[in-house]
């Protein structure tokens, strides 16, 4: 009998890796990865690896046909870079996969707000930028203040707010060379932006969707904390957020979930509010990213990679009972003042902080702090969890906490 194996794309990427004890708790296959550097860097927590590039869905179908002896049951996405090439190896192979309108509504955030706009989900107003003789109608269609971003991007990068004509042309500018730097890595077009109007407010939240067969199932919601303007990285999230039960929210996001036809797998809808109204930014047919999943599940007890894997082998996921959170977790990044690092000093973490469950830092002396402009520009991360910790309103902890920690490890000049 052949043996039974799925592919995680992504899974090796840091603050990922509890895809893998998902994967265990949903299927006795073996679990792989894809990953060019195999040899050359084992990764030997999973049962194997296809010596090729996640993204690169050729490479992976010619390797899984080089394995006659092995039965492949999916090839499951973990982030944005990998829907298509996952989705298109499922799709070769005759395994369940999204539709190629999904995973395009998914990606391009214009074909995404057209699909908002036409199911009736609220959203900011916004114009596609195909050249920069455009910039004034856009600009003239949203108005001031404008949100300039690419459309086929994430993590934040090159995501700007224009106050003005100048800024608008200054931000759309420094977009691209953020896009220009990067699309080869993350085999992106970057040819084209959004240019959207600024719903002005620095409450947001995502909510995190199971999706099975038509069905869709809130697991959180998740509260999301934003760097300064005139950039949009993401400082932090809190699980679960104060707004959890919020019916009318978590109905939305669900409603975002259809509107794009996610058949299967977990999503991650981000939702701006003011005023008490909602806004849907973007919606994503993956779990969300910068360790949210390790959130949910150090709150609720359930790991919702789990979930997701267990949609694409076919199981019916969106039935699994969500139990009350027994606590509140939460991560922020770390990020000191702009300028060289001249050291970074030792700090007991288990004396620092009780609720301090992970300290991680990401840079070291000589290297130059910069503006939080997206993901590239952080200096570390740190989690924390409190048993039965729940507010009634929005809390500022974890930055607070993040800022704490940051202060007393780098010196700058």
């Amino acid at each position: 009998m052949a043996k039974e194996f799925i592919v995680l794309l992504g899974a090796n990427q840091y603050l990922r890796e509890r895809a893998l004890a998902g994967a265990r708790q949903v299927t006795g296959a073996e679990v792989w990865i894809a990953d060019p550097s195999a040899i050359t860097n084992k990764n030997r927590y999973f049962d194997g690896t296809l010596p090729v590039s996640p993204y690169d869905a050729d490479s992976i179908i010619e390797q899984v046909n080089l394995r006659k002896e092995m039965k492949l049951l999916s090839v499951i996405p973990l982030n944005d870079w990998v829907l298509e090439p996952a989705n298109k190896v499922n799709a070769h192979f005759g395994l369940p996969a999204l539709s190629s309108q999904t995973v395009s509504g998914a990606r391009n955030k214009f074909e995404m707000k057209i699909k908002f706009s036409e199911n009736k989900i609220p959203t900011a107003r916004y114009f596609l930028l195909n050249e920069d003789d455009e910039l004034p109608v856009a600009l003239e269609h949203v108005g001031f203040p404008a949100i300039i971003k690419p459309y086929d991007f994430g993590g934040s990068g090159g995501v700007f707010v224009a106050y003005n004509d100048e800024e608008a042309i200054k931000y759309l500018g420094e977009s691209k060379e953020i896009i220009s730097a990067n699309k080869e890595a993350f085999k992106i077009k970057g040819d084209k932006y959004l240019i959207e109007e600024y719903i002005n407010s620095t409450d947001e939240v995502s909510v995190e969707v199971i999706c099975f067969a038509g069905k869709q199932k809130t697991i959180s919601v998740t509260e999301k904390y934003l760097s300064p303007e005139p950039w949009f990285s993401e400082m932090g999230h809190l699980v679960p957020s104060f707004r959890n039960k919020d019916t009318e929210l978590r109905t939305l996001a669900e409603k975002s979930c259809a509107a794009l036809n996610i058949e299967f797998g977990m999503a991650h809808v981000e939702i701006k509010i003011k005023d008490g109204e909602f806004f849907v930014i973007e919606a994503a047919a993956r779990p969300g990213g910068d360790g949210i999943m390790d959130q949910i599940e150090a709150a609720f007890g359930i790991n919702p990679y789990a979930l997701h894997i267990g949609a694409y082998l076919g199981q019916d996921t969106t039935k699994t009972p969500i139990p009350e959170p027994v606590g509140t977790a939460a991560i922020a990044f770390l990020k000191t003042r702009e300028g060289t690092i001249t050291r970074i000093n030792k700090i007991d973490a288990t004396e620092f902080d009780q609720n301090l469950t992970s300290l991680k830092i990401s840079t070291e002396p000589g290297k130059r702090s910069e503006p939080p402009r997206n993901w590239s520009t952080r200096e570390g991360v740190v989690e924390f969890f409190w048993p039965g910790y729940l507010e009634s309103k929005k809390t500022l902890l974890p930055l607070d906490k993040a800022r704490e920690i940051t202060a007393k490890l780098f010196e700058v000049e």
